[in-house]
């Protein structure tokens, strides 16, 4: 299939030396087409994306997201439109030019490859999806630093019966799921969704669990403890949203919140039941965070609980 990125850059993105948006805009562009060299989808032989990237010259559009997604059936073509606004670079502070633009693209063609079902769908062609994540997830990890982030997804990873992992039962206009690690009530939940949406989460929830050796010492998690934390983490958020009434989101700034950074730390905290130098940076590591930014939070959620 061919895959087309065709890019407009507005000017002058950063002012960080050493940095050019264009080069990085060239090779991931790159790895996209040779991912996609080769492979065939029912319905479906070329994608153009027209990127438009707003710089301190041009303003292309005023929010980010995918636009104009149409389906061209004589030419078995998708095209769309991807927009990054200027305000789009002042986001996400904890991550890098390159690693945004990247986190944009990444959480652009999981939305594109949505919009292709439903138009595919609608010609009577049926989209394998899981094909398409898997080159996308594919690429990326290829692509420095995304597999070493918190927020990776992978598709590939075995599917969790929630049934079988959680007693879920309905109560009045709620459901109830709990095991041995975790006792929640959601309301604008069904089974369904719940099986879905967890299962969502953990292809994303990108964790460390390898162990900290400092020394003569080796930090580590057994099984069922990892088990815990994954599970604590994924309905804490999904409870989040449901009880708010949100749209349920997976996203990066979730998993790095002060939040999930007390969950973690509150577990090591109970396991050895001391705080030092080591078990902050194992902590740290877990969540794949720089360890000033970890301490920092653990600081301000301790100030919080203090004084409130």
């Amino acid at each position: 299939m061919n895959f087309v990125i065709s890019t407009a850059i507005g000017g002058q993105v950063t002012n960080e030396p050493n940095v050019n948006i264009m080069n990085i805009n060239i090779n991931m562009i790159k790895r996209l087409k040779s991912g996609f060299e080769n492979i065939e989808f029912a319905g479906l032989d070329k994608i153009k994306i027209n990127l438009y990237i707003s710089g301190d010259v041009s303003e292309y559009c005023d929010c980010a997201g995918i636009k104009n997604v149409r389906y061209i059936k004589n030419k078995k073509e998708i095209s769309s439109e991807f927009c990054i606004p200027r305000t789009y670079w002042d986001t996400l502070p904890e991550l890098c030019l390159e690693e945004k633009f990247f986190k944009f693209i990444y959480l652009s063609l999981f939305d594109l490859g949505l919009a292709i079902c439903a138009k595919l769908k609608s010609n009577n062609y049926i989209f394998d999806k899981e094909k398409y994540n898997n080159i996308i997830a594919e690429c990326f990890s290829r692509m420095e630093n995304t597999q070493n982030d918190i927020f990776f997804y992978r598709p590939t990873l075995p599917y969790i019966d929630t049934a079988k992992t959680f007693t879920i039962k309905v109560e009045g206009e709620h459901l109830r799921v709990k095991n041995e690690n975790i006792n929640c009530l959601f309301g604008n939940l069904d089974a369904e969704l719940f099986d879905y949406v967890y299962n969502e989460f953990n292809k994303y929830l990108n964790l460390d669990f390898s162990p900290l050796k400092m020394g003569d010492k080796e930090y580590a998690l057994n099984e069922m403890e990892k088990k815990s934390i994954t599970e604590n983490i994924i309905t804490d958020w999904i409870f989040f949203y449901t009880v708010n009434n949100l749209e349920i989101q997976i996203l990066r700034s979730d998993f790095v919140h002060p939040q999930t950074v007390w969950m973690v730390y509150s577990m090591l905290q109970k396991k050895y039941r001391q705080e030092t130098d080591e078990i902050l940076q194992f902590g740290a590591k877990m969540l794949r965070m720089d360890l000033e930014a970890y301490q920092s939070s653990v600081r301000a959620t301790k100030m919080y609980i203090e004084y409130r």
